[in-house]
């Protein structure tokens, strides 16, 4: 592969994490509303963002229309998919802003959360697994109807045989995959067996390096700038320009405390078959004493509100400056 700029990269609204969701300081910019955060990104030199679109105002949607002209910058729109029948509506209306404020590509996720923090039982899980499936459904003919396409993030919620399985099933044009390059670390998944599996099916990115770290409970995740952790990004982007082309790569860097992934706890193997994943567990073992990280991560807590500013500009920097 040849050298890298910023512009062959995407930022992720996420990446700003902390300057999105507090208070900010007068020598730092706003990124709260899409022309705002498409408007740094542009002058941080990138190809583009993704980022909610939400309910623009039509003086909203034209200048977000004339910077992406101006810039020659992308958009791509994050929503919530359709919960119940009643719910379509609302999921239409998103996608419609997005469209209109030129996005072509819209990102979602069945599961806001962690798998194995919420799911107590089998029959939660499989009740999601019966709702996902409708939602999906839905979705799927809105972004058919309007001929956008909806990439669903593996957000650790389906390891990739089950993202599989409802891709085959759903088998459309219209929902491919967002694939983050770090989540299913979290499910005992190594990332690059996850972009080859996915790889066929990926509309859109999430671009990240994870720093891995055992612990009592099981492992510390804690996502760090590229280079730094366990994914390698430039083989990534390899398999990534192999096996989706089309697929933008937009980085995800969110700054924030590590997350503790408990798969030495019962309570993390709630909706597998544990039994049946013993090699799985244990071959996820020894990849995980090969590439732990052996420093310590960022204590977030500990950093006045200027310094985790600081520190979030700081890692999208040193993502931006990967060679």
């Amino acid at each position: 592969m040849t050298g890298l700029d910023r512009r062959d990269f995407g930022l992720v609204i996420h990446s700003y994490w902390i300057r999105r969701e507090r208070p900010l300081l007068p020598d730092f910019s706003s990124v709260s509303d899409p022309v705002a955060f498409l408007r740094l990104a542009a002058d941080l030199g990138l190809a583009g963002v993704q980022t909610a679109i939400g309910n623009l105002t039509p003086v909203q949607t034209l200048e977000l229309q004339r910077l992406q002209d101006a810039t020659g910058c992308y958009i791509e729109g994050i929503v919530r998919l359709p919960t119940t029948e009643s719910d379509i509506e609302r999921f239409e209306h998103e996608m419609i802003c997005s469209q209109k404020a030129g996005a072509t590509i819209v990102r979602s996720v069945c599961l806001s959360g962690r798998r194995y923090e919420i799911f107590k039982s089998r029959e939660d899980w499989k009740e999601f697994l019966n709702q996902s499936w409708k939602s999906l459904q839905w979705a799927e003919s809105i972004a058919a109807k309007l001929g956008m396409v909806l990439a669903i993030e593996n957000h650790k919620d389906f390891r990739v045989d089950e993202m599989l399985d409802w891709l085959n099933r759903l088998s459309s044009a219209h929902v491919g995959v967002c694939l983050d390059t770090g989540n299913n670390v979290a499910l005992l998944e190594e990332p690059n067996a996850v972009i080859n599996e996915l790889g066929p099916w990926t509309k859109s990115t999430h671009l990240k390096d994870v720093g891995v770290q055992r612990c009592d409970e099981g492992f510390l995740l804690n996502e760090v700038p590229f280079g730094a952790g366990c994914v390698d990004v430039r083989q990534a982007l390899e398999l990534l320009r192999d096996k989706a082309p089309a697929a933008r790569w937009n980085i995800e860097m969110i700054t924030r405390p590590p997350l503790v992934v408990p798969c030495n706890l019962n309570e993390y193997w709630v909706t597998f078959d544990r039994e049946a994943d013993t090699e799985r567990f244990a071959r996820f073992q020894t990849w995980l004493a090969e590439h732990e990280w052996k420093g310590t991560f960022s204590l977030m807590e500990s950093l006045d509100h200027r310094q985790q500013l600081e520190l979030e500009q700081a890692n999208i920097d040193r993502c931006l400056q990967y060679e």
